[in-house]
């Protein structure tokens, strides 16, 4: 059966892969679907149509779409009318990777419309991701992607692509981890198979749980392969005593979020995240962070002045997804990068 995936666009930027589609089309040509994966982000405005062509040509029977915030442009959504394609809109951010339940509200969805499995599968156990976990999953289908076509760069300015350590628990509350084990595989294979090596780690802060991070450490000094990478770390679960065994992980940058109010009203916040930024430095490691501004805006003149201070090698502020409308956040996001850039020029 021929199924196509659809992320539509985002104001984001960098725009990243679409992981959690990429995770659903690997899992679904397990099963012998012919699957395509379109990235409307990566659609110039003046080849608009250039998506309904590709639907066109390629006439999928269902078509699944990811993203929140935007609207399937029209002439896809004629085109795929005009098909009969039956449509799963899946609510959520195209940039939240959530493979597990995505891919069970696929499988669910398809057998719900008499949809199952295509008759050639020679799969003869369906995955249960909602019991195995993450790593259940096969490795995204990357070859469907375009991965050179993406914004992301490492602090180096090489290619970089990103890679799921985790995902938020079922529950809500807290991270369900990758085995150690399987991140380095897929670390090797896509390597291997794309050449790619530096990665943005994504899906959870490595500093969820230190045995964890200490098991990935290991693993990622013992496998023997080239690669460079980044994570997210919350500054105040951030062991200093394991930054040299990151640097010799192959760690290059650090990401500290955090949120600015808590960093505006605490000096003692303020003195830690110093400290650790100069530690994370001195080991030859990248420091970047991304600043939450919350609704109102008044403190950010301040905000952006504070952020000065702490030695960081870049900054990125985000609005709150909560408000206002994504036009007026990416102002207010403008505003506090020139005011920044100018602080430090």
């Amino acid at each position: 059966m021929n199924i196509a995936l659809i992320a539509l666009a985002t104001d984001q930027t960098p725009i990243a892969p679409p992981l959690t589609l990429a995770y659903i089309a690997a899992a679904l040509e397990q099963q012998r679907h012919i699957v395509r994966l379109y990235d409307l982000a990566l659609t110039p405005h003046s080849s608009s149509d250039q998506p309904a062509r590709l639907l066109r040509s390629f006439r999928p029977k269902v078509a699944v779409i990811v993203g929140l915030g935007q609207e399937l442009p029209t002439s896809v959504a004629a085109e795929l009318a005009s098909q009969h394609t039956l449509v799963l809109p899946l609510y959520s951010a195209r940039d939240e990777v959530r493979p597990v339940q995505a891919y069970g509200d696929v499988v669910g969805w398809l057998q719900r419309q008499g949809l199952g499995r295509d008759e050639r599968s020679v799969i003869q156990r369906r995955m249960q991701p909602d019991a195995d976990g993450i790593d259940a999953l096969p490795f995204p289908a990357r070859h469907l992607v375009a991965l050179e076509c993406y914004g992301l760069r490492a602090c180096g300015g090489e290619l970089l692509t990103t890679l799921l350590i985790g995902q938020r628990a079922a529950s809500g509350d807290g991270y369900e981890l990758r085995a150690p084990k399987a991140i380095v595989n897929e670390l090797r294979a896509v390597a291997r198979e794309h050449g790619v090596r530096h990665y943005r780690f994504c899906g959870a802060p490595i500093t969820t749980d230190r045995i964890w991070l200490g098991g990935l450490l290991q693993a990622l000094a013992q496998a023997n392969i080239e690669i460079a990478w980044e994570g997210a770390v919350q500054p105040q679960q951030l062991d200093p005593e394991l930054l040299p065994q990151m640097r010799a992980a192959g760690c290059e940058a650090l990401r500290f979020d955090f949120n600015a109010p808590e960093v505006l009203e605490s000096a003692n916040a303020r003195l830690s995240l110093r400290q650790i930024v100069a530690q994370t430095r001195h080991h030859g490691i990248y420091a970047r962070a991304e600043l939450t501004l919350e609704h109102p805006y008044e403190s950010i003149p301040q905000l952006v002045d504070v952020a000065a201070t702490f030695g960081l090698d870049a900054v990125r502020f985000m609005a709150s997804a909560v408000r206002p409308p994504r036009h007026d956040a990416t102002n207010v996001e403008q505003m506090a990068q020139r005011l920044y850039s100018a602080g430090r020029s």
